[in-house]
């Protein structure tokens, strides 16, 4: 809403004001639709997916083993001593608990992993659209996902260009 409300105020002030000595031009694009396009994105991806897999097969492998004593703890159960059954129904609950740990620690690494596989491409689109505004004449460009365009011309909109100057078709 302080954004919505920032950009109407800087349209209003630039409306307003007459005695503008320099053009303003405004330009927007779709962030995430340049992000999207671009060929380093998917090998991110593709790297991201690969490193989610490991993850998984690790999570995996933890619940089998666990799912594995469980079912023998519950076969031997009526065999077993109290002393026995209370160390294995320990060790069963450190193996979840364990287990749980694993899943909170693949989540923060897969997220960890994404941010650095995107964080350059991130850098590289902003870098590239701020090139194409000063090449243009764009003073301010807006991001078009941030839903705060209400009347946006289509020259005005700058991912062809942004596009062109990266080589994606």
């Amino acid at each position: 809403m302080k954004k919505a409300l920032m950009f109407c105020f800087l349209l209003g002030a630039m409306v307003c004001t007459r005695r503008v000595e320099a053009q303003v031009k405004i330009g927007y694009i779709d962030m995430q639709e340049l992000i999207q396009s671009m060929p380093e994105t998917k090998n991110a991806d593709s790297a991201l997916q690969k490193f989610a897999n490991q993850l998984q097969q690790q999570i995996q492998s933890a619940q089998q083993e666990y799912q594995n004593k469980l079912i023998a703890y519950q076969q031997q159960a009526d065999t077993l001593s109290d002393a026995i059954k209370e160390i294995r129904t320990r060790e069963l609950s450190n193996m979840q608990k364990n287990l749980q740990d694993l899943s909170q620690a693949a989540q923060d690494s897969y997220q960890q992993k994404n941010q650095q596989l995107l964080q350059p491409i991130i850098e590289k689109a902003q870098k590239a659209v701020q090139e194409v505004a000063r090449e243009k004449g764009y003073t301010y460009v807006f991001n078009k996902q941030q839903d705060i365009l209400i009347v946006a011309p289509a020259a005005d909109d700058l991912l062809p260009a942004v596009k062109a100057k990266l080589g994606i078709k």
